[in-house]
């Protein structure tokens, strides 16, 4: 409602007239600016009105205050349980990766965030038919450490030999080389 009062507020203000208006003009123009003048009048009285019913206007809504068509659909205990399963599962698999990089990091605080950030890194998928392995290699991680870390959950992960599920593929995870910083050599800005 404001948005339209201001709009309309600068077509008044923008409406003009020629250097040397002829009558038939200086009549429309009276009128477009008296239109608009009536126009902008009700809107603000509108918008006072508006303004006047805030604070008797409740702050939070109960869902079951909603009108019937208005109201969100509840999920049913048996989605709600398959939800509530999944998050669970998801939760306990991010646990037992953390407790694995716990392992070899020496603040145990920065686990969780690491499993995390390295959940959201990107990897490429290569599977190789012939071999039956499907390598998860990921990319590395911006610090040494972490690397160092995700090193230990590989070789962790790659000991218990998961097959994938739905086919005959072994995980084999792996690091893309050369992170840090480009070898033992290290960084050559020549």
């Amino acid at each position: 409602m404001r948005e339209v009062h201001q709009r309309d507020q600068a077509a008044f203000g923008a409406l003009s007239l020629s250097d040397t208006p002829e009558p038939p003009e200086l009549e429309a123009w009276q009128q477009q600016k008296g239109r608009l003048h009536a126009a902008l009048t009700a809107q603000q009285e509108h918008l006072e009105e508006l303004k006047a019913k805030r604070p008797d206007t409740p702050r939070h809504l109960r869902l079951k205050d909603l009108p019937k068509e208005e109201q969100f659909p509840r999920l049913r205990a048996a989605r709600k349980h398959f939800s509530d399963t999944l998050k669970l599962i998801a939760h306990r698999a991010e646990t037992a990766l953390v407790g694995t990089v716990r392992e070899t990091l020496a603040r145990t605080d920065d686990s969780r965030a690491l499993v995390r950030e390295l959940l959201r890194t990107p990897a490429d998928l290569q599977p190789d038919l012939t071999a039956k392995t499907l390598t998860v290699r990921l990319h590395p991680l911006p610090s040494r450490l972490q690397d160092t870390a995700v090193r230990h959950l590989v070789e962790e992960l790659n000991g218990t030999e998961t097959i994938f599920r739905g086919t005959e593929l072994r995980l084999v995870f792996a690091l893309h080389g050369l992170p840090w910083f480009l070898g033992a050599g290290g960084l050559s800005l020549r």
